[in-house]
């Protein structure tokens, strides 16, 4: 009777250890990059299964500066607010493009990959956006007057070889990215996001939908077919939406995506308020849902409230607005060091700092230790 009972648990275990190598198999055959690195699926995954417990924290440039400081080892506003770095940390690698030293933040590449380190090695994760410069007019990424640019870089376009010089260099940063033992450090990257608005040069009034999905799956298939990045997850995000036939007005298809989001920010009066919540209740509605429908990780990209002028905006207004849905991270924008007004994390003697910590204290809400527990790589 005991042996057959031992035989018996043992079958049960080896059943349900093939079940789980199996559902990460399966699981893993979704990702857009198949030579990924196993440390890249294994984010994947665990980016996937950790939304079922809570939603990570993010912040933009997080570690980079903040209100009062730059580039001071060991600082973050969230840090030193709430006890914690934040779970995902945004980077943005607009003028690298250009062979720039550092980026339009004015946090230079050298620092962005020591500090990109540094994150991963928290068990944290990077998630890096691109305000690509226009290069028919070698103007910034606002620079949008045009309805041509993104044809013009697809290929046979007239700016076609030149663009694939802005991917390469970018390939190359994407390569130099390493841990102490050499091995390449996962990331997110999101590119060519608010593309249903019409601000950036391939935005919505600024191309067509079929030039928008050419030009979000050359520049997959440029990274990882031809300059072999395979350390890339790659998100799709667009600006507020009103229904899923807008989300996917311009979705290049589940072949070139991994994870879906939206960007939307809280302005300051009671009924701007209203709207923030309305629009954000139906993008993390359509984003959780599709996600869910199609094995895609669902993100809120980037929100936030300038100034953090609406009295208890993190406890009363995003917490209640998020907590509903599984989505694996939430990002808010950064704490600019030189412009006074722009930033989304108070400091110790904000008036707000108290309900952001009272927040990030909600066991929805993972910060960095929390996320090291999960094991984001493995």
């Amino acid at each position: 009777m005991r042996i057959s009972r031992f035989f018996m648990v043992l079958s049960m275990a080896l059943i349900q250890g093939s079940s789980f190598l199996w559902a990460q198999q399966t699981e893993s055959l979704s990702v857009v990059d198949k030579q990924a690195t196993p440390a890249t699926k294994a984010l994947f995954l665990n980016m996937k299964r950790s939304s079922q417990k809570g939603i990570m924290f993010g912040h933009q440039d997080a570690v980079a500066y903040g209100r009062t400081w730059h580039n001071e080892k060991g600082r973050s506003d969230v840090k030193e607010t709430a006890g914690d770095y934040p779970a995902v940390v945004g980077w943005e690698i607009g003028d690298l493009e250009l062979g720039a030293e550092h980026n339009l933040d004015s946090v230079y590449f050298k620092d962005m990959k020591r500090l990109i380190r540094e994150v991963y090695e928290r068990g944290s994760i990077n998630t890096i956006s691109w305000h690509a410069n226009n290069i028919a007019t070698d103007s910034s990424a606002w620079d949008c007057k045009q309805d041509t640019v993104v044809r013009s870089v697809l290929v046979g376009g007239v700016n076609h070889q030149r663009f694939l010089v802005y991917l390469d260099r970018l390939a190359e940063f994407f390569h130099s990215l390493k841990d102490k033992d050499g091995n390449a450090i996962p990331v997110i990257f999101r590119m060519y996001h608010e593309h249903t608005g019409a601000w950036f040069w391939w935005g919505a009034k600024q191309c067509t939908p079929d030039e928008y999905n050419e030009l979000f799956r050359m520049t997959v298939h440029y990274l990882r077919d031809v300059k072999n990045v395979h350390n890339l997850l790659y998100a799709f995000s667009t600006a507020e939406i009103t229904d899923k036939a807008h989300f996917l007005s311009r979705y290049p298809g589940n072949d070139w995506v991994d994870l879906v989001g939206f960007d939307t920010y809280c302005h300051e009066t009671p009924q701007q308020v209203e709207q923030y919540k309305q629009i954000m209740k139906i993008g993390l509605g359509v984003v959780s849902q599709f996600a869910a429908e199609n094995n895609k990780i669902a993100i809120m990209a980037e929100t936030g409230q300038e100034g953090i002028k609406v009295k208890n905006y993190y406890t009363k207004v995003l917490l209640p607005l998020i907590k509903p849905y599984k989505i694996s991270y939430l990002l808010l924008w950064r704490n600019a060091f030189n412009i006074k007004k722009h930033y989304y994390i108070p400091y110790p003697a904000h008036p707000e700092a108290k309900d952001f910590i009272q927040f990030t204290k909600n066991k929805s809400i993972i910060l960095s230790k929390k996320a090291a527990k999960i094991g984001l790589y493995k």
